[in-house]
């Protein structure tokens, strides 16, 4: 059976590629995207794929050790075999075939031309239907969850996530042209210890689907399964680096999220001008220097008063500070600073930028600007706090998601804002404004959330007239709900 390999040059890839190897099986061609090909000692490459990959991957693959940065690099080293890194691969005597896309026109009419029976698809996103039907006999892949629970990205850090070790595992399936939807071949349940280091055990599931997968391959048991898992819409997506770093419990300081807020202006200055830059800070609270450290506000990053107070102090020895009003006049009149500058912006209309900011802006002579609203003058929570209710909201440790057909562990602080920050809001900000409302609407009563609960304050028209009086606070208007 003629066999094509179509892979990212990460360590699973590897893996894949030495255990077919060994078992014997005819590999006609292994497909690369040229852009990981050459990433290694390549720093345009690191800087845009540390945006896809993170930096951890990024930097692996710029080094061309796709391991080098796993807790437990030796003994997945040990795993992959003879195989281990691009230059292995280079000097390798399999046929590598370095493609502009794995998504692309080019990549299918190649395989069609290759005539493999079978294409075997590692790390690659969803793929055009040209792409999955372009193989003689079928496309396959290997999914590390047991469909059709947590399709998408971070298909196995999802189930330990949340808890659902039964749902560790993985699935064989032919490849559609939808994201992890396909006939499934075979699926399994892998006993895993939860306890070990993330990549020892996509390690322990690989093994166990190469397997599997190798004894298919050899005995031609290639048949879907006759009772196909109905799939479910919400797909997950790779947890980033900020979810990692909220999960280990590591707040990010107001120094780091100036840094990492002014990261990308600092770099286009260096690269486009020595022209002063004017930045936008921008932030949603202002929190009271006594609230807890685990309380969920806090956990998000938003600063406090003494935080905000120290960030101004101490951008004021390198910027000035301007208003909004300035800005647009310095545009209209086609002016420009000639200082490195400051825009203080707040969002949404929380209660806190008022009763916390007015005196602090007055005191320090430092204008601040508040996109407010429209849906809080109507009366309206906006549909992000809405979810965030649910953190103080739920006092068991399950939370009932209507969409997913599922309930969700749902424990600490942390772990509550994070299951809202990275798995509620990016599904209901996909969705129209009345379909947004009804399935938070769905997601309340399921749950019971207890009815005395009391949302997070926002301003009132009152407060909002009132700032008017103030020499440093701007008020405009948005129509965010």
């Amino acid at each position: 059976m003629k066999l094509a390999i179509a892979c990212s040059l990460e360590w699973p890839s590897f893996y894949l590629l030495n255990r077919l190897q060994e078992a014997g099986c005819e590999i006609e061609a292994v497909y690369v995207q040229s852009r990981s090909l050459n990433a290694q000692f390549n720093l345009s490459s690191l800087l845009t794929n540390r945006n896809t990959l993170g930096w951890t991957n990024a930097l692996s693959q710029f080094l061309g050790r796709p391991s080098l940065f796993s807790k437990e690099r030796s003994r997945i080293s040990d795993a992959l075999g003879p195989l281990r890194s691009v230059k292995d691969l280079k000097r390798s005597n399999l046929k590598l075939v370095p493609v502009a896309s794995f998504r692309s026109q080019e990549f299918a009419e190649t395989l069609r031309q290759g005539a493999h029976d079978l294409v075997l698809i590692t790390g690659a996103s969803v793929l055009p239907r040209r792409v999955a039907d372009a193989a003689q006999r079928m496309t396959l892949r290997i999914h590390t969850s047991v469909l059709p629970h947590y399709r998408g990205g971070g298909s196995l850090f999802w189930p330990l996530f949340f808890k659902d070790y039964e749902k560790v595992g993985y699935t064989i399936l032919q490849v559609a042209a939808e994201q992890d939807v396909g006939p499934v071949i075979h699926q399994q349940q892998v006993n895993i210890d939860p306890k070990e280091d993330s990549q020892v055990l996509q390690l322990h599931v690989y093994r166990s689907a190469a397997d599997e997968l190798i004894r298919r391959l050899q005995s031609d048991e290639l048949t879907p399964l006759e009772q196909q898992p109905t799939p479910i819409d919400f797909v997950f997506k790779q947890p980033n680096d900020r979810f990692r770093r909220l999960y280990q419990h590591r707040h990010e300081g107001p120094l780091r999220t100036l840094a990492r807020r002014m990261e990308y202006p600092l770099l286009k200055r260096l690269k486009e001008s020595e022209a002063p830059t004017i930045t936008v800070m921008y932030a949603h609270r202002l929190l009271p220097d006594d609230l807890p450290a685990d309380d969920w506000r806090r956990i998000l990053g938003h600063a406090t008063v003494s935080e905000t107070r120290e960030l101004i102090t101490l951008m004021r020895r390198t910027h000035d500070f301007i208003s909004i009003p300035q800005l647009m006049e310095l545009h209209q009149q086609g002016e420009w600073v000639d200082r490195p500058s400051l825009v203080l912006s707040y969002d949404d209309g929380y209660e806190d930028f008022f009763s916390q900011g007015t005196d602090l802006f007055e005191e320090l002579k430092v204008p601040a600007a508040l996109f407010l609203s429209t849906a809080v003058l109507e009366g309206h929570v906006p549909y992000h706090q809405r979810a965030y209710d649910l953190i103080n909201g739920i006092t068991r440790e399950r939370l009932i998601v209507p969409w997913m057909d599922s309930t969700l562990y749902f424990g600490d602080s942390t772990h509550r804002v994070l299951t809202v920050e990275y798995v509620l809001l990016p599904y209901l900000k996909n969705l129209s404004p009345a379909a947004r409302e009804r399935q938070l609407d769905e997601l309340f009563t399921a749950n019971e959330v207890d009815p005395a609960l009391a949302p997070e304050a926002f301003c009132t028209p009152e407060q909002v007239v009132d700032s008017k009086r103030s020499s440093q606070l701007s008020v405009m208007l948005h129509g965010h709900r």
